[in-house]
This record gives structure tokens, sequence and C-alpha cells, in this order.
């Protein structure tokens, strides 16, 4: 059996988690696998709210703020 460990619940140790179940699966070998994270949820900056009947999606830059034509937008 192997035991593993991924270390955070962002985005890349959700993916680095889901890819080693798959792993697990297809070669049907025993995997006891532990995801260990900080905060009370998982998902890192990525979240959804609600707010006033809108629906908000936030996110690594949710709004990119290094291309000019972003902000210019804005403007």
């Amino acid at each position: 059996m192997n035991r593993l460990f991924v270390i955070g619940g962002g985005i890349t140790g959700l993916a680095a988690a889901h890819r080693l179940v798959e792993l697990s699966t297809s070669s049907a070998v025993p995997t006891n696998l532990t995801l260990l994270e900080s905060s009370p949820r998982v998902g890192g900056i990525i979240a959804t709210a609600r707010h006033e009947g809108f629906l908000i999606e936030a996110g690594p830059d949710s709004f990119i703020t290094h291309k000019p034509a972003g902000i210019e937008l804005c403007r």
C-alpha cells in the first residue's frame, strides 16, 4: 500500500490529489491519501459567493490587473 500526503488544498493540491487517486485506481495499488490544509476549507483563494442576488467568482486574479485592456475597460 502506498501512503501519500498532499500538502495544501488549493487548486494545485486538489489537482495533485485527484491525479493520485486516478493513478491509484488505474494501477490497482491500494493508496492511503491524506490531504493537509491549514484553513477551514479547501480551494485556496478560489471561491464562489452570492451577494444581493449576484454570483461572484473569486480567484487568483479574477480581474486581470496586469493587462492594460482590462483596466482601460473599467475607465
